[in-house]
């Protein structure tokens, strides 16, 4: 799978990298090809995120939302959670994630997508660090770190 905005992130160049992602988008979109427009909103998040504009990526997620929940993707939701909970903490709402990333957590652990619970595993434990409550932060830590090491 070809990730043309991945160099443009590593660059710091978020801006291009959303710009793109945007415009990818919007052509799945018109091909009607929705699982792929969906995904490409959901990969959109991030870099709006980090790129500091928070409006921007809730208006992305929604986008990938709405297209998630009209295909039925359970999994394509939990991972939205997942980047959606990454804009919550950056928010300093550190309790609204952690539920978030709980709910995500159990759809793909359910699926057994060990990787993925290992990823949602880590950011839980900054909310709980930020929440301090770092026994549990340590706890998460280490099961993620047990699938990391592992593969």
């Amino acid at each position: 799978r070809i990730l043309p905005h991945r160099p443009l992130r590593a660059q710091g160049r978020h801006g291009d990298a959303a710009d793109l992602l945007r415009e990818l988008a919007e052509g799945y979109l018109e091909l009607g090809d929705e699982s792929r427009a969906a995904a490409t909103f959901l990969a959109l998040v991030e870099p709006l995120n980090i790129g500091a504009t928070p409006g921007a990526a809730h208006e992305a997620a929604k986008s990938a939302g709405e297209l998630y929940r009209r295909l039925g993707d359970r999994v394509g939701l939990a991972k939205l959670d997942e980047n959606v909970a990454l804009i919550q903490h950056r928010e300093d709402r550190y309790h609204e994630a952690r539920e978030r990333r709980g709910a995500a957590r159990r759809v793909l652990a359910r699926r057994g997508l060990t990787a993925a619970v290992a990823v949602v595993d880590t950011n839980r434990a900054m909310n709980y660090s930020m929440l301090g409550r770092s026994r549990m932060a340590t706890r998460l830590f280490q099961r993620a770190r047990e699938v990391f090491s592992t593969q």
